[in-house]
């Protein structure tokens, strides 16, 4: 018997010709009675031929175990790949959460070096003091703001001609995280910058169709009243 792996990696196997040929067996049947030697030789040809064959298929069933064996550790580690580049996304998804962009366009005139960071990553400036009731939880307040994406695209602005000032609740989530943050302390007639990392604006999904996926925002809110 002689194994061979071809190019593609599959086994080729060749058995050798049986000693014992049923065509020439019937021919020297009718020739001649067979004696019990030659019986035995052609039994003993037929029983090495069923060995061989056995032989054979048994190799061929082990052959393709070893192949789907194979094929199973290549899909496992398509698995892993898959799960370490994810596990890398989330990683750099996980910093930018909580990172504030700082391309911010020029046209804001923001220099966060200026500005007080909190433990949370918000940044804040004072442009105006105020000197009326204080925001806080649980308290109605009114405000004028705008707000810009870094890149100095205007999403919101009620200070532009036929905008009306929005009055919010703190404290209830009716507003996004940096402004819960941001306008408590906050005076009558202050006003003041905010610049939010995503973490405390839209995350990372965004606002669909208006906020990006992990944008930072920037505020201008001015606050008129406090109830």
């Amino acid at each position: 018997m002689r194994c061979a792996v071809s190019r593609q990696g599959s086994l080729a196997i060749a058995l050798p010709a049986p000693y014992f040929h049923p065509d020439r067996a019937a021919k020297n049947y009718f020739r001649r009675p067979m004696t019990s030697a030659s019986s035995q030789v052609a039994m003993n040809a037929n029983i090495r031929y069923a060995v061989l064959t056995i032989l054979a298929v048994a190799i061929a069933v082990i052959s393709g175990a070893c192949d789907s064996r194979r094929d199973a550790t290549g899909r496992a580690d398509s698995v892993r790949a898959a799960d370490a580049a994810e596990a890398r996304t989330d990683s750099l998804e996980a910093v930018a959460l909580v990172t504030v962009d700082t391309a911010i366009a020029s046209s804001l005139k923001i220099d966060l070096s200026k500005m007080r960071k909190t433990a949370s990553g918000l940044y804040t400036l004072e442009r105006r003091a105020g000197s009326g009731a204080t925001a806080d939880s649980n308290k109605w307040i009114m405000v004028d703001y705008t707000t810009w994406l870094a890149d100095g695209t205007v999403l919101d602005d009620t200070r532009k001609p036929g905008g009306t000032p929005r009055k919010v609740l703190l404290g209830h989530k009716q507003v996004v995280a940096a402004w819960e943050e941001g306008l408590r302390g906050m005076r009558e007639g202050a006003r003041r910058i905010i610049v939010a990392p995503p973490s405390l604006a839209y995350g990372i999904a965004g606002k669909p169709g208006t906020v990006p996926r992990l944008s930072t925002l920037v505020f201008d809110i001015e606050l008129k009243k406090v109830y």
